[in-house]
């Protein structure tokens, strides 16, 4: 199969094509996950006013936000599955600010919380580079 990266580049590789609905549901997935991850790391649901932003691995922030995770010396990585599921976290609770990476086989991605008070400024640069939420769902 041919797959078209973001850059325009295509190249020759394994992939699957999804339908809308399989899209919007993968999406809906990781934000359900990175709110039941955080309820179980911290004890505490995610407020609902508080928004989940994903990140894909083909954008090119995806490189710096494995590295700000990797570099917060508090940061948590677990392990499931007999390895199969690895998730890394860091927060600053005191900002209400939650850093997350998925890997499982060859699928990686990112999710960040952040709390209605953040800065616009850092709202809007997240917003730039975002898998939105497909029409009809909320982050």
């Amino acid at each position: 199969m041919l797959v078209r990266y973001p850059s325009g580049v295509v190249v020759p590789a394994l992939g699957i094509s999804l339908s809308a609905r399989e899209f919007s549901d993968t999406h809906a997935w990781f934000v359900f996950v990175t709110r039941g991850l955080y309820s179980f790391e911290f004890k505490i649901a995610l407020p609902s006013n508080h928004g989940v932003h994903l990140i894909r691995p083909t954008d090119d922030h995806f490189v710096v936000f494995d590295e700000l995770l990797r570099r917060d010396p508090n940061y948590q990585m677990r392990t499931l599955a007999a390895g199969e599921f690895r998730y890394l976290f860091a927060s600053n609770r005191r900002e209400g600010i939650s850093l997350w990476l998925y890997e499982f086989k060859s699928i990686s991605m990112f999710a960040l919380t952040l709390p209605p008070s953040c800065p616009d400024d850092l709202k809007s640069r997240i917003a730039a580079i975002e898998w939105p939420a497909p029409p009809g769902r909320n982050a």
